[in-house]
């Protein structure tokens, strides 16, 4: 893309799966990278073993990446259910970290699919859903259209993507603005203490008012302190 639009450098910006990405962008290609916006996910050291074998231990075969790995089911699952996947997730949090894990363990797993089947329609529906009905149809035809096995081709790739990064310096030297979300169970603020190890000239912002799905939950804040950092560290 930097290329077709001819450019050297830009600032990568990623939430989530694309936070794993734009965080190895800055590794395998720092030269292409003027700097780095992280959304909930901080930056995660190369793993001391194959991430789906500490993920499996940790977690058990039905923890959501590990039921991944089998290719087809999950897929599957997904496609029939798309609608109702979004209106699973696309909802405000009203727990953080720290009250989840004081729940009792059965309401702590991380078997998603599993809740995504059996949760029902009037449940799914009370939820604080943060996207209008119009919002909401775009993600949905999308993927319909689409299905789900390219994005979960990802998590399927963890181990492939671990061997081969073995011999690669985890430090990142650009300028770097680590937002997090106070009410983000999956990655919690917890999650970035001690960045500054690994990324010295990091800035870090906490949005109170949110979970996990930060740019779509508070899209003004989120938006305003991106361009303020950006001000600060490029445009001035």
């Amino acid at each position: 893309m930097l290329d077709h639009y001819g450019h050297e450098k830009a600032v990568i910006v990623g939430h989530d799966w694309g936070g794993i990405m734009s965080w190895q962008m800055c590794l395998l290609h720092p030269a292409r990278v003027a700097g780095h916006i992280a959304l909930n996910t901080p930056f995660i050291p190369r793993l001391r073993d194959d991430p789906i074998k500490l993920f499996r231990q940790a977690f058990g075969d039905e923890m959501y990446i590990v039921q991944m790995q089998e290719p087809g089911v999950v897929d599957k699952l997904l496609a029939d259910n798309v609608e109702r996947l979004f209106r699973y997730f696309m909802r405000r949090s009203t727990v953080d970290r720290k009250t989840f894990d004081e729940r009792p363990s059965e309401k702590r797993n991380m078997n998603l699919f599993h809740a995504i089947q059996t949760h029902d329609d009037d449940a799914i529906n009370s939820g604080d859903i943060f996207l209008s009905d119009e919002e909401l149809q775009v993600f949905v035809d999308a993927f319909a259209r689409s299905g789900f096995t390219g994005g979960i081709n990802w998590y399927r790739n963890f181990t492939r993507n671990w061997e081969l990064t073995k011999d690669v310096t985890q430090h990142v030297d650009h300028p770097a603005l680590m937002i997090m979300a106070a009410r983000d169970v999956a990655l919690p603020p917890s999650a970035a203490e001690g960045i500054e190890k690994y990324v010295p000239n990091v800035t870090k912002y906490l949005v109170e008012d949110s979970g996990h799905w930060t740019q779509q939950e508070q899209p003004d804040e989120v938006n305003e302190v991106m361009i303020e950092w950006l001000s600060r560290r490029f445009w001035s």
